[in-house]
C-alpha cells in the first residue's frame, strides 16, 4: 500500500487564522461599543466592526478557495514569516488602538505594513501612512461623523485629536 504524503494546505491555515482574528475583532468591537452607550451609527467601534466583518468574509472565501482543485503557485520561503509578522502587527494594533487612538495607531500600523511589504524609503513610508490615515480620519471621522477611537493615553496627557 502506498501512503500519500498529505500536506496541510497553507492557504487553508491562513484562512482559518484570519477568520479567527476577524472574529476576535468583531467581539472586541461589540464589547467596547457597549461601554460607550451610544447608537451604533455614532460608535467609534463601527469602523473596526465593519473591517472585521469584511475580513471574516474574505477569510471564509480564502478557506473555500483552498478546497478547490486549483494548484497554488509555489510559495516563497518568506511568505509565512511575512504573514505571521502581519498578524502580529494587527494584534498589536488592536491593543494599541485603545490607548493611542485611531489616527496615531493607524499611522503606525500602515507604516509597519508598508515597510513589511518591502518599501525601504522612510520618507515614502511616512508619507503613505500619514496621508492614508488622514484621508480615512477626515472621511469617516469628520465628513461622515463616525466616532473613531480617541485613545485613553492621549486623553490623559491632554491631547485631543
Amino acid at each position: 500500500m502506498e501512503e500519500k504524503n498529505k500536506k496541510i494546505n497553507p492557504v487553508l491555515i491562513e484562512g482559518i487564522v484570519l477568520c479567527a482574528l476577524s472574529v476576535l475583532g468583531i467581539i472586541f468591537s461589540i464589547i467596547c461599543h457597549y461601554g460607550f452607550k451610544v447608537e451604533w451609527k455614532l460608535s467609534p467601534y463601527l469602523f473596526p466592526l465593519f473591517i472585521s466583518i469584511m475580513l471574516c468574509m474574505l477569510s471564509i472565501s480564502l478557506i473555500l478557495s483552498s478546497f478547490s482543485g486549483l494548484k497554488e503557485a509555489k510559495r516563497e520561503k518568506g511568505d509565512r514569516k511575512t504573514f505571521l509578522i502581519f498578524l502580529l502587527e494587527c494584534a498589536i494594533y488592536l491593543i494599541v488602538l485603545k490607548y493611542l487612538g485611531f489616527l496615531i495607531s493607524t499611522m503606525l500600523l500602515l507604516g509597519a505594513i508598508v515597510h513589511l511589504l518591502g518599501e525601504k524609503s522612510w520618507w515614502k513610508i511616512i508619507l503613505i501612512s500619514v496621508v492614508t490615515s488622514l484621508i480615512i480620519y477626515f472621511l469617516f471621522g469628520v465628513y461622515l461623523g463616525v466616532m473613531l477611537p480617541k485613545g485613553k493615553l492621549l486623553y490623559m496627557i491632554g491631547i485631543r485629536l
